[in-house]
């Protein structure tokens, strides 16, 4: 692997940390604490639009939980 390919791969990686991270601020019925993120963010509307559709289905809580949503795959 090149330094190139490393950097890219690094990115990838930090974007997709950032994606989650706004999935699960969302699913914890958190404001965004990042809005600056772009990844962040997309995390973030991505798992309010889900919330709103019925793909996922949590109990609103204070602390973030493992066991406070349920995914359903379609």
């Amino acid at each position: 692997m090149n330094y190139q390919e490393c950097i890219a791969q690094r990115e990838a990686e930090d974007a997709r940390l950032w994606f989650i991270e706004g999935e699960e601020d969302a699913m914890a019925f958190l404001n965004p604490q990042h809005p600056h993120n772009y990844y962040y963010m997309m995390g973030f509307e991505d798992a309010k639009y889900q919330l709103a559709i019925g793909e996922i289905w949590c109990h609103e809580a204070h602390e973030k939980s493992e066991d406070s949503c349920n995914i359903y795959e379609f």
